[in-house]
């Protein structure tokens, strides 16, 4: 996510400053697939955490 975010402030900052067209850049899309991709490692993390917390508090497992 972070190097995601770095690369469209970078675009941005070229938008903004320079006046340069970002529309038709590969880099635009590879940020915004690092953007999408680590939401959804970050989703799927915590997701998975409250599946563990809910599988342990129901049963009498002891956590690791």
């Amino acid at each position: 996510m972070i190097p995601g975010g770095l690369i469209l402030l970078y675009l941005c900052a070229l938008r903004l400053f320079e006046g340069e067209a970002i529309g038709n850049r590969p880099l635009l899309l590879v940020s915004v697939f690092l953007m999408l991709a680590g939401t959804s490692f970050i989703r799927q993390d915590l997701l998975a955490e409250i599946l563990v917390r809910a599988l342990l508090e129901g049963t009498s497992r002891t956590q690791y």
